[in-house]
């Protein structure tokens, strides 16, 4: 349904056109101005505004992906650490049991080398 005013044209259309209107400055052929087709581009390009911020969202995601690949690293390295403190401490407790299980048998008399060989290899 068109909304008509005193001069017969569509008031309600007619309030968002605003392709009739063109820039007094420097416009080319189509009415648009050069500096806002450099800026803000048209339906063909984009403008500078968003390169320019595509530019800027590109280098703040390199930024930030190098960022998060030093914190991977740290991360790394400290799990690195704590693996090989563990393993130590395993060793340890390991190599404890067994001179423990070679003493009670040595306290018996009976020489077991399965445990002796065990112990040998992993001390």
């Amino acid at each position: 349904m068109a909304v008509n005013n005193a001069y017969g044209d569509d008031a309600l259309g007619n309030l968002f056109n605003v392709s009739g209107f063109t820039d007094t400055g420097s416009s080319n052929a189509t009415g648009d101005s050069d500096w806002m087709n450099i800026l803000f581009g048209n339906k063909e390009q984009a403008g500078a505004v968003q390169v320019g911020t595509q530019a800027i969202g590109g280098a703040i995601g390199a930024w930030l992906g190098y960022e998060n690949l030093q914190l991977a690293e740290e991360s790394m390295s400290m799990q690195k650490e704590q693996f090989a403190q563990n393993k130590a401490m395993a060793n340890m407790e390991a190599a404890l049991k067994l001179d423990a299980r070679k003493r009670g048998l040595a306290a018996h008399g009976v020489s077991s080398d399965v445990v002796n060989k065990y112990a040998e290899q992993y001390k």
